[in-house]
Parts: C-alpha cells; structure tokens; sequence
C-alpha cells in the first residue's frame, strides 16, 4: 500500500483517501471505508490520467498540424527569386503561342489565305501551351499545399477559345484600321 500512498502523493485533492487508506494499513483494517477510499482514489487517478491523455492527443494533433504549415513555409520560402524566373519561363512560350496564333490569322485571312500553314501555326501554338501549362503545373506542385490537386485542363479547347477570341479582336482591329 506504501506505493499506491506514494503514487498519490502528489495528487492533492486524494489527500483524504491517502490518509484513511493510511490509516487502515497500519491498523491492519480491511472496512468499507478503506474500500471506499481505494475506490475514490483509483477513478481519480483514472479521471486525471484519462484527461491527460486527451491533452496529449490534441497536443500532437497541434503538432502534426504545426510541421505541416512549416513545411508549407519552407517550400514557400525557398521559392526566394523565383518570380522573375516564372516570367521568364512562361513569357517565352507565351511570346511563341502568341505569334503563332498571330501567323495562323494571317493564313487564314486574304490576301494569303493558306489553311494548311494556318493548321501548323495553330499545332505550334497548342505545343507552346503545352509547354506554358507543364510550367505553371511544376510551379503549382510546389506552392499548393498537399490537400490541393490539380485537375485536367482541356487544352484544345482553351486554344480554341484563344484563337476565337484573337480573331474576334484582329476582326475589330481591321474594322477601325491601322
């Protein structure tokens, strides 16, 4: 019994039950009282260990969610310069696309018109949207946090849209002129 008294010692409020549990040891009782008192201590025990356990369960709950959001802020930091090289990487192919679609207008359009050129000016552009979406992708993989996932793009149909658009605004453009 000298354990459990010892255990119990720096529980405070089980000062009470220690004693009596104590007391009957020494005296050599074995009462209901004793029993009592066992009982009274055991479910505190239990209650305080019981919210300690909850204690620790959200504790590293926090700390799973804590080197999450560190890892997010490493990835994020180390991006450093990186915007400049974005630019860069995605106003190359941009500059392509759009002279492609430029070039296909023109194929298309008198005095030249050509479909056959305007079809290859048109697979370029897709190919440098290609190479404009494989880019921003990469980048997304780096800077989105691991709940987030990329979905599909059509791409054909976003170059279609595009090229109406182009065309739409080249129409405009020739009817104000030069």
């Amino acid at each position: 019994m000298n354990e459990l008294a010892t255990f119990a010692a720096p529980l405070g409020p089980l000062a009470t039950a220690r004693a009596t549990l104590t007391e009957a040891e020494e005296g050599g009782e074995l009462t209901s009282q004793l029993l009592e008192a066992a009982v009274a201590l055991a479910a505190e025990v239990s209650a305080r260990l019981e919210v300690e356990r909850e204690a620790r369960r959200v504790a590293e709950n926090d700390l799973s969610q804590a080197r999450a959001a560190l890892a997010m802020a490493n990835r994020l930091n180390g991006l450093g310069d990186l915007p400049a090289s974005i630019v860069h990487e995605i106003s190359n192919p941009l500059t392509a696309l759009l002279a492609s679609v430029e070039a296909a207008e023109r194929w298309l359009g008198p005095p030249q018109h050509n479909p056959k050129q305007a079809v290859l000016s048109i697979r370029r552009g897709a190919q440098q949207a290609r190479r404009i979406q494989a880019i921003v992708l990469g980048l997304r993989g780096v800077t989105l946090s691991p709940q987030c996932f990329a979905k599909p793009v059509a791409i054909p149909a976003t170059i279609q849209e595009a090229i109406e658009t182009m065309q739409s605004e080249a129409c405009d453009a020739g009817r104000r002129g030069p």
